[in-house]
């Protein structure tokens, strides 16, 4: 015979919440914004992430902080340049 708990929490909520509570993320950006004519811009997008993802543990802002920022970074450069037509 199978031993259940005595509170039914169906297994799609179950792995839902193991998921959700082991992933751990940080994302920032930087824009810079240059108008170089009347109506025309130059745009410089630094992008950056981290993600971590870890079996659950009790949130120690400490310890997710240093695992988060020891980890491989993705950094995005984008650069996007705006002319007005003058027709």
């Amino acid at each position: 015979m199978e031993h259940r708990s005595p509170i039914f929490i169906p297994a799609y909520l179950r792995k839902l919440a193991v998921e959700n509570s082991a992933e751990k993320q940080f994302r920032s950006n930087l824009v810079l914004r240059r108008e170089y004519m009347t109506g025309s811009a130059l745009f410089l997008v630094w992008s950056q992430g981290f993600t971590y993802y870890e079996e659950f543990q009790p949130f120690g802002f400490g310890r997710d902080a240093r695992t988060l920022f020891n980890t491989d970074g993705d950094n995005v450069l984008m650069i996007k340049v705006s002319h007005s037509l003058n027709i």
